[in-house]
């Protein structure tokens, strides 16, 4: 609980945040099998503490946070409880980018107060016109997680062309990985 010792700071010191990172990867099973923690009292008690700073989770599509897939109804049922517990962004992806993997847990969000952000595992152009699946997930803003070799001037570059909804872009590389500018 050593992000409890921390929160009436938080809270006070960094309203200006946009949001803090709740969950995502393996985090909340990681509570629970080797912190012994509930994670879902954790959640609860942050909130209460950072009241004016949203709380985001990455979300595996129809793998909620585990390791399989789940039923719609288990997915729906994760969603509203996270969101009833103080979850307010949900980055949802799907490793393979399925969108049909992706469906459930964005409806679910849809049916909360909280925010759906669809997260694309992507390493092409996120506004080539001819890519049209992409633009039908029903969500708020998009994500897209741009391989290591995409070059930041390829990006800023691309970024000036029209988009039909919001749009970020996270940029994960090797370590090794040097750009050229």
């Amino acid at each position: 609980y050593d992000m409890l010792a921390t929160a009436d700071a938080v809270a006070r010191r960094t309203p200006h945040l946009f949001s803090l990172e709740m969950w995502g990867g393996a985090t909340f099973d990681t509570a629970m099998r080797f912190l012994h923690e509930d994670p879902w009292r954790r959640l609860r008690l942050l909130r209460e503490k950072i009241p004016n700073i949203c709380f985001q989770m990455l979300f595996r599509g129809s793998n909620a946070v585990g390791y399989s897939n789940y039923p719609d109804n288990a997915v729906a049922g994760f969603v509203k409880h996270a969101a009833e517990a103080g979850m307010d962004i949900f980055r949802v992806f799907d490793s393979l980018n399925d969108l049909g993997n992706m469906k459930a847990a964005m409806e679910a969000v849809q049916a909360t107060h909280g925010i759906c952000e669809g997260a694309l595992c992507y390493t092409g152009d996120i506004l080539d016109p001819t890519r049209t699946k992409y633009s039908q997930i029903p969500c708020v803003s998009c994500t897209a997680s741009i391989a290591a070799f995409m070059l930041p001037r390829s990006l800023s570059e691309s970024n000036t062309r029209k988009i039909s909804m919001p749009a970020s872009a996270a940029c994960f590389t090797k370590p090794d990985t040097t750009f050229a500018g």
